[in-house]
């Protein structure tokens, strides 16, 4: 909690000291500030909250001599101790600065305001997005709803960089600016009317959700509909040895689990996405598609490890099984590659738009045999460093064992990126071929390093 609050505290100022050029920036600050806190604060009580429903972690305690109300508040402040506690430290540094800067100690009072009503927004959306998860797990329409939810939450930042790219036209007018919740505080400041009025609709606003969200947030924490059902296996094998069977099991696993899937697409598609977006420069991006390949197909094998904690309890079976870690890690390196394909396609159409077949074609190629390498590669590390004993798979189990091969991974992978491009980046076309050369051999090299897991010697779970 404490470095959640020097991180956001710091950002805080960072942010003030850019708008202090001027004083009619006071709305876009203000605004900046409640736009982020409102994300992170939103975010931290959605992933508290959805952890503790979804898994019951409320029923053991239910059975203990614990008053009622003591109880509805612990829930209430598990997202406080989770992060929700820095969400009023986005906005209160910064504005105390501006506030000295500009003398101003009006702002003081409406930045506590503000950061107030932001506290209290972030916690409703996130009790209300919070409890979706365990009682919508039975739909699969409902599902997809969170799912998708859980990607906007985590692909916000992608989307205020790219949109002003796509748009680079459009803009609001100040006087809109003036009266949009959580700009409309900047303009409190400076007096304005009409600012005020929004500013004190937003914090009723935000009162409401959060009484809303609190409600909700306890019925269904009481009303037992947070469990997750568990499917009959209807008499068939649990474990099968074919290649389609893992594979679809780990589907199913990740459709049950919509944070979870949000989590793989984000970072398998998503972030590929917003890097890709990052280096197109016209002309230029057809030249860099050999290295850009090479450096998502990297990336994308760096994600095996979120295939083996979709298993959930389930891991805790997998012990008991005749299953190896070799066996398991070719089978999560296989979804993890299925995973990667639209990444795949994102770069071989840039290739055909921006140069020729031939490029999306090479684009391809390098993509494939790097996926397939990079994912046998992480998908054995990963392997390696499960448990020894029975436990259930989680981030921080998996971490243990794996992070720091992963860390290390992605830094050749990064490093193999910026050799293969400098000759483009220098000399643009001329240096393509060299650049091509050098992406190519590199994709070789991981396909025949991930076979090479392969022939090591397996051993049991």
């Amino acid at each position: 909690m404490a470095v959640g609050i020097l991180f956001m505290s710091f950002l805080s100022v960072v942010s003030s000291v850019m708008f202090l050029s001027d004083i009619g920036a006071l709305p876009l600050l203000m605004g900046a500030l409640g736009l982020l806190g409102l994300f992170f604060g939103a975010f931290a009580v959605t992933a508290a909250t959805n952890t503790i429903l979804s898994e019951d972690l409320l029923k053991p305690i239910s059975f203990m001599p614990v008053d009622e109300w003591d109880l509805r508040i612990a829930l209430l402040l598990v997202g406080v101790y989770l992060g929700g506690a820095s969400v009023p430290f986005l906005v209160i540094p910064g504005v105390i600065v501006a506030s000295l800067y500009f003398k101003m100690w009006g702002l003081i009072f409406w930045g506590l305001v503000e950061a107030f009503s932001v506290l209290l927004l972030a916690f409703g959306i996130g009790y209300i997005a919070g409890s979706l998860g365990g009682k919508y797990t039975r739909s699969l329409f409902l599902r997809g709803v969170q799912t998708a939810v859980w990607l906007v939450f985590l692909s916000l930042a992608g989307i205020l960089q790219i949109v002003p790219r796509l748009t680079p036209g459009a803009s609001f007018s100040r006087e809109f600016l003036d009266v949009l919740p959580p700009f409309s505080f900047g303009g409190a400041v400076l007096g304005l009317g009409t600012a005020v009025l929004s500013s004190v609709v937003f914090v009723v606003a935000g009162a409401t959700v959060f009484w809303y969200g609190a409600s909700r947030l306890w019925r269904m924490a009481g009303s037992g509909l947070s469990s997750v059902p568990v499917s009959p296996a209807g008499g068939r094998p649990l474990l099968r040895s074919g290649f389609f069977e893992p594979l679809l099991k780990d589907l199913k696993l990740l459709a049950r689990n919509p944070r979870m899937l949000a989590y793989v697409i984000y970072y398998m598609n998503v972030v590929p996405l917003m890097i890709i977006f990052s280096f197109m420069r016209g002309s230029k991006t057809a030249l860099i598609i050999p290295s850009l390949s090479l450096f998502m197909a990297g990336f994308a094998g760096a994600g095996a490890g979120y295939f083996y904690v979709a298993e959930g309890e389930g891991s805790l079976l997998l012990y008991v099984l005749p299953v190896t870690r070799g066996w398991l890690a070719r089978r999560k390196a296989a979804t993890c590659l299925v995973f990667s394909l639209p990444t795949m396609a994102i770069i071989a159409t840039l290739g055909y738009v921006f140069g020729e077949p031939s490029i999306a074609v090479t684009g391809i190629i390098i993509f494939l045999l790097g996926a397939i390498g990079s994912s046998l590669a992480f998908s054995f590390l990963a392997a390696r460093g499960l448990p020894r004993s029975p436990a259930v798979w989680t981030n921080e189990t998996l971490r243990e064992g794996y992070a720091g091969a992963q860390i290390i991974g992605l830094l050749f992978v990064i490093g193999l990126f910026l050799v293969s491009a400098f000759p483009v980046f220098v000399s643009d076309a001329q240096g393509f071929h060299s650049s091509l050369l050098m992406a190519l051999s590199a994709s070789i090299a991981f396909f025949f390093l991930g076979l090479a897991t392969i022939k090591i010697k397996d051993e049991p779970l």
